[in-house]
């Protein structure tokens, strides 16, 4: 009973995030956020979110999209830390960030971060050759991500409380100071629930000894965890919405355009340049 309840909720789940990424998508390739230097990377977790959300949903279905997961959490993982350093130059280094946090080079390092998460899961034939990608998986799946996001994090979020009341006067440095906000959230949320489930991918054989716990329970935790992932992936929408000023008013933007658009193609709408009251 509760298996189809959670099955139900991950579907459901699954379809929302979806949508809200596709939206978040579309927002992000306006002409202003296009201007933006970092939103290479916010169309990049979008795209991310998409991939886990469809190998998730439909693994139920199609066995080889399990090993499809194991990509999309190494560039996921991968992406926060990207995101941290880039706000992190932006927040304390501002002169690098004119030379390091420009369009091209944060467009470079997103597609070299998506070649080298593929790369460090491919299968080695030889023993040397799978103790080898297992290090490196170690290594650059978690060890610099973790080491890159414990090493910025702590230092953005004790900025925002500093800096919350002297940007004010600057529109540029209110704007910096949301995304920064904005992405610390998604970040911290990501934290809560993909480090389990990296530290759950690595502590796997000692998960095996234990035989005290009841399978259903199990099952249960598995379920709850399952659905809290899912969820996750459609709620990065909300945190914009909720947060982000400029992302609220291009998305109002659009949803008012859609609509004019809709009624203007109505064979009784009104022509704006016509005079109401001429004879």
């Amino acid at each position: 009973m509760f298996s189809l309840f959670f099955f139900i909720l991950h579907e459901i789940s699954a379809l929302i995030g979806l949508l809200t990424n596709l939206v978040t998508i579309t927002v992000m390739m306006t002409e202003e956020m296009r201007k933006m230097p970092d939103t290479p990377l916010r169309i990049s977790l979008s795209i991310f979110e998409i991939l886990w959300v469809v190998t998730r949903a439909f693994t139920y279905y199609i066995e080889f999209l399990t090993g499809a997961i194991l990509y999309v959490v190494s560039g996921l993982f991968f992406l926060m830390s990207m995101i941290c350093v880039e706000r992190w130059i932006v927040t304390f280094r501002p002169d690098l960030a004119k030379v390091w946090c420009t369009r091209k080079n944060i467009f470079i390092f997103t597609i070299t971060m998506m070649g080298v998460s593929i790369f460090w899961h491919t299968p080695y034939d030889s023993d040397n050759g799978r103790t080898f990608s297992m290090w490196v998986s170690i290594t650059l799946q978690f060890c610099i991500p973790t080491l890159l996001i414990v090493a910025t994090l702590p230092k953005l979020i004790k900025g925002l409380m500093y800096k919350a009341e002297s940007i004010e006067d600057s529109y540029q440095a209110s704007a910096e100071h949301r995304k920064t906000l904005v992405m610390c959230i998604v970040v911290m949320k990501y934290l809560i629930l993909w480090g389990h489930l990296q530290l759950s991918h690595f502590l796997d054989p000692l998960h095996s000894d234990i035989d005290f716990i009841h399978p259903a329970y199990k099952r249960y935790v598995n379920n709850v965890i399952n659905f809290a992932l899912m969820f996750n992936c459609a709620s990065t929408f909300l945190v914009y919405l909720i947060w982000w000023d400029l992302y609220r008013k291009k998305l109002v933007e659009i949803m008012g355009c859609l609509i004019f658009c809709r009624r203007s193609s109505t064979p009784n709408s009104i022509n704006p340049d016509q005079n109401l009251f001429t004879m």
